[in-house]
């Protein structure tokens, strides 16, 4: 296996969107509280190793083919796999030694216990440990960069200033400890194309600039941004030196908040079969971050099922996933648990790859058209309510908890993306969801969409008689029976 497969990341530290605590030196921080943690632990797995790799190799040193030591060691001289170790420690220690030269040395000297016909050894901890460091590096989770579009119309310096930050972290820890950069509320390739300009200025090469689609409406113009951005010449040049792989995070949250959530699911699908279509025609590799919540009305649920309703959602074995705070003890507490939900985000990649859908595509095509009528049926009624009538926000804010939520100290960043603000568009999806509204607005317009498209149906096929009992709101069992999906 070439690439790692599986590595972490974190916003902590890194999400600036409408946090105005997080600055750049905030982030320093956090960079380097990460990779403190990371090195004590690689030192303590080479004190245990130093302890059990008691092997020796009475042909002396220069038989074995791993690093010698720069400088004394206590062992003696044929216990190479200990000298080789308490090197790779001592450079560890004085951060002498990148982690790919730190894995090398480990894999050297796990090829010379291999030879020596110590397969336990060579497959126990020291297999761990380099799996271990090729997953967290010397960084242990990237951190991720966020902040909002909106700053490129007025705080456009305070955007330089991020770039800037993420090329100081990359040279003190790697290019891996920070090399995405995710926009949020992504309107057009005119605000990518605003973000690659200023990495430019900023000399910073090493870095995804990753759209964040979280309305309808951009979900729908998803395919058309992706076309009018890899049409710049400049970005595509850059693109290539990022491996031609292009990451595009799908808000769930949002979405919800801003269509519903009939509407937000099924534009989402529709959103990434359009955008991996075209990054087939273009060329590019198209790695989907899907931005989740720990609830239903935030994207949560089965992870695997889910997938697997979604075709495209690891389009080319490819995919990120967010793990809110709320749901990492749930998942990731229990290392039983952990695994297990490991194994089923894997085995939900692996299978949307390899296993043939079962589904004729002439039917997929009629539940498509469906779904298509049926969200908007829904999407329009869930917008009259809450955007379209104007004791809506009022209601929201007063019948509801929000404004109490806010000033609990349990989330990553303020409640409201504006101080004052008390349109719907101004509160967080996260502080939507936590109050008893949700089963009100965000449900919203499924029912009513469902009983309006049925309604159409028995339009066409009913008689007179059942129309005037359907235009009353009155369906019998007669009136059902005449219903007829394609």
């Amino acid at each position: 296996r070439r690439n790692t497969f599986l590595t972490f990341g974190s916003w902590v530290g890194g999400d600036r969107d409408g946090n105005p605590f997080v600055t750049p030196e905030l982030s320093c921080t956090a960079s380097q509280a990460q990779a403190d943690a990371v090195m004590k632990f690689y030192d303590r797995a080479c004190a245990a190793l130093l302890a059990e790799l008691s092997h020796s190799n009475p042909m002396g040193a220069g038989h074995a083919s791993q690093v010698e030591a720069e400088s004394l060691t206590p062992f003696q001289p044929y216990e190479v796999f200990r000298t080789a170790l308490f090197d790779l420690r001592k450079k560890l220690g004085e951060r002498r030694i990148s982690s790919e030269q730190f894995v090398t040395g480990l894999k050297g000297i796990q090829e010379g216990l291999l030879r020596m016909g110590a397969k336990r050894a060579a497959g126990g901890r020291i297999q761990r440990l380099i799996f271990q460091a090729e997953t967290f590096g010397f960084h242990l989770a990237r951190l991720d960069f966020r902040d909002h579009s909106g700053k490129l119309e007025r705080r456009e310096s305070e955007l330089l200033a991020e770039l800037w930050t993420m090329g100081t972290i990359q040279k003190k820890h790697g290019r891996g400890a920070a090399d995405h950069f995710i926009l949020s509320m992504t309107r057009g390739a005119g605000d990518m194309l605003s973000i690659h300009r200023l990495a430019r200025l900023a000399a910073l090469d090493d870095v995804d600039i990753v759209p964040l689609l979280e309305t309808i409406q951009d979900l729908k113009n998803a395919g058309t941004m992706l076309a009018e951005l890899w049409s710049d010449s400049h970005y595509r040049a850059h693109l290539k030196r990022r491996g031609t792989i292009q990451e595009v995070m799908v808000g769930y949250s949002d979405s919800n908040k801003d269509g519903g959530y009939l509407a937000a699911n099924w534009f989402l699908y529709r959103a990434q079969k359009e955008m991996s279509r075209i990054a087939d025609s273009s060329g590019v590799k198209l790695r989907f971050f899907h931005g989740k919540g720990g609830t239903i009305d935030r994207g949560g649920g089965a992870s695997h099922r889910s997938l697997r309703a979604q075709p495209h959602a690891a389009h080319g074995g490819r995919l990120r996933i967010t793990e809110q705070g709320e749901v990492v003890s749930l998942k990731y507490s229990n290392p039983a648990i952990a695994q297990r939900n490991l194994e089923q985000l894997t085995s939900a990649v692996i299978a949307s790859q390899c296993l043939p859908d079962p589904t004729p595509q002439s039917q997929v095509a009629r539940w498509e058209a469906d779904m298509e009528e049926l969200a908007g049926y829904s999407f329009d009624f869930y917008q009259e309510l809450v955007y379209r009538t104007p004791e809506f926000a009022e209601y929201f804010w007063e019948a509801t908890p929000v404004d109490l939520i806010e000033h609990l100290r349990l989330g990553s960043r303020p409640t409201r993306r504006q101080a004052n603000g008390k349109s719907a568009n101004c509160a967080r999806s996260l502080g939507c969801s936590r109050g008893p509204s949700r089963a009100i607005s965000f449900l919203h317009g499924m029912g009513l969409g469902t009983r309006w498209l049925v309604s159409r149906r028995l339009m066409r096929t009913a008689g007179n008689g059942c129309r005037r009992c359907i235009r009353a709101g009155r369906f019998s069992g007669n009136c059902w029976t005449t219903l007829k999906f394609r």
